[in-house]
């Protein structure tokens, strides 16, 4: 067996372990549960709704919204490491078994998404467009070749050596796929088809006249990290991990956020932890929570509906906060500090009720201006902030990390 080849099984395997692992204590949580009894009541209220729907619903726009970041976010795991840019090096003309191999792993597991995907859309899509509507597996075949273009164009934009050049390319991905999914849903599978031919076949081209690497390794190294940090945050949700990266960005346009923070002893850990807070993925995963949050509850038509919407991405985004105890928990700077030992964990809890307040209070403003307003909804604010404060109580007096 080829080396390349016997790496790629090696990592596979040890990955997959690692997997394994923490999908055991996240069923230990009780997440698994959880799902299945949410799973049942939005397939509930899911088919109910697609009774009310009227007749001027966005079809068209809502399952290109639904269907167009599953099928664009189209990353290639190749589970490479640090050290590989210099241990690998000399073998990058025999590395390509092992780039096969990362690229097959990753269409297959986000294949899978996508059919779930394309399925649970399957009843609105039949729905709004009845007889017009294309067959299942017509459907899926078509979102499938979108993903294997959108996967092949994602590893060709990582090979370019200019960062302009992968964001255009980037960006053409995202309008055509856009596109060509308007035209599956609105006109017909021929159209779609053909435009999709010719829009695949003009970014090939346009590629090739942009310079790039055979294997540009910092490029996908550093997109290897930031696939494991997303990989490390999920599961830090429900366990300990160790392995989770740190992940640091610049977000000039929030640290306005942290002026009303006193420059005094008590609030050493409090600003550590809210700059941490704006600097680490979770702020990412937050605010694209939030984002999709406040468009389905404004935008909701059914109350019960809305309160759902709501209580289900108040307790999502709860849960992303309960991620932010795991920083700074192995540091060892913070303890050389002449500074109250309980003053971390209390830190960590008025950092994430602040923040979990700020997501209440968004997330009432777009209940209030939704069309299912109802005089019971003042009770769902009321009960998110009781549930922020009872949280907050149980980060101060939990152990300290």
């Amino acid at each position: 067996m080829k080396v390349p080849t016997l790496l790629w099984q090696q990592r596979h395997k040890r990955h997959t372990g690692v997997v394994m692992r923490y999908t055991r204590d996240m069923g230990r949580s009780g997440f698994f549960s959880f799902l299945m009894f949410a799973g049942i009541a939005l397939t509930y209220f899911y088919s109910n709704s697609l009774q009310q729907l009227p007749d001027d619903f966005p079809y068209t726009g809502i399952l290109t919204l639904l269907l167009l970041p599953v099928i664009a976010v189209s990353p290639v795991r190749t589970l490479l490491r640090e050290a590989d840019s210099v241990f690998l090096l000399p073998l990058e003309s025999r590395m390509s078994e092992y780039f096969r191999a990362a690229f097959r792993y990753s269409f297959i597991g986000q294949a899978v998404l996508t059919a779930a995907v394309v399925t649970l859309t399957t009843p609105l899509y039949r729905h709004g467009f009845g007889e017009d509507a294309a067959s299942w597996w017509s459907l899926l075949f078509f979102t499938l070749a979108l993903k294997l273009a959108n996967l092949l164009g994602n590893w060709k934009e990582a090979s370019l050596t200019q960062p302009g050049h992968r964001g255009l390319i980037a960006a053409v991905r995202w309008v055509s796929t856009a596109l060509v999914l308007v035209l599956l849903i609105r006109y017909s599978f021929a159209t779609a088809g053909l435009v999709f031919l010719l829009l695949f076949a003009g970014a090939s081209l346009l590629i090739r006249f942009f310079p790039s690497y055979k294997v540009h390794w910092t490029q996908l190294l550093a997109r290897e990290r930031k696939h494991q940090s997303y990989f490390f945050l999920f599961f830090s949700w429900f366990t300990d991990v160790e392995e989770l990266p740190t992940v640091v960005k610049r977000r000039r346009w929030l640290t306005f956020s942290t002026r009303p923070i006193r420059f005094d002893k008590r609030n050493s850990f409090v600003y550590l932890y809210a700059v941490t807070l704006i600097r680490s993925e979770l702020t990412s995963i937050i605010l694209r929570l939030l984002v999709i949050s406040i468009v389905l509850v404004a935008t909701s038509t059914d109350r019960w509906m809305a309160a759902i919407l709501y209580i289900f991405f108040a307790l999502i985004i709860h849960v992303q906060l309960s991620a932010l105890r795991e920083y700074h928990s192995y540091a060892v700077m913070p303890a050389l500090y002449p500074l109250p030992s309980d003053a971390q964990r209390h830190a960590v809890a008025a950092v994430a009720f602040r923040t979990q307040l700020i997501v209440i209070a968004l997330l009432t403003v777009a209940l209030v201006v939704s069309a299912a307003w109802a005089p019971w909804m003042p009770l769902l604010p009321a009960a998110a902030v009781a549930a922020a404060i009872r949280v907050r109580h149980r980060m101060r007096r939990a152990r300290a990390a």
